[in-house]
């Protein structure tokens, strides 16, 4: 399966005008967090409520590379989404990731296809937008 470069570009766009954003920079966060079913929180957030050290939880979202990670689960019948990343990078890189991310829950990822081609999209998604 080949990824869908051009929904992927379209969705962002689509992204820009559902929330009337107009001017750039465009910082992620904001849109994440009036997503129905969206969770988001840092590393450092989840470290201090589950007292668990910052590592751990890393290990415990499966997140390699340690920026960010968006975790898909089904409630009554509903996808519904944990973004968590690392709010310890640089502002910029945060907003790529959580950019990246975003791309994943507008573009409807469930895992269901295959990850490189899911990674592709998202990362296409956050370039346009």
């Amino acid at each position: 399966m080949t990824p869908d470069y051009e929904k992927a570009a379209a969705m962002a766009a689509q992204t820009l005008i559902n929330y009337n954003i107009t001017s750039a920079p465009i910082d992620p966060l904001p849109i994440l967090k009036k997503i129905p079913g969206v969770l988001v929180m840092s590393f450092e957030d989840i470290s201090k409520k589950v007292n668990l050290n910052r590592e751990d939880v890393i290990s415990m979202f499966g997140c390699d590379n340690q920026d960010a990670v968006t975790t898909v689960y089904m409630d009554r019948g509903e996808l519904r989404y944990v973004v968590t990343y690392n709010r310890m990078l640089p502002s910029m890189i945060v907003d790529r990731v959580l950019a990246r991310e975003l791309g994943h829950i507008i573009l409807g990822h469930d895992g269901s296809r295959q990850e490189d081609v899911r990674d592709a999209e998202a990362r296409c998604f956050a370039k346009h937008l």
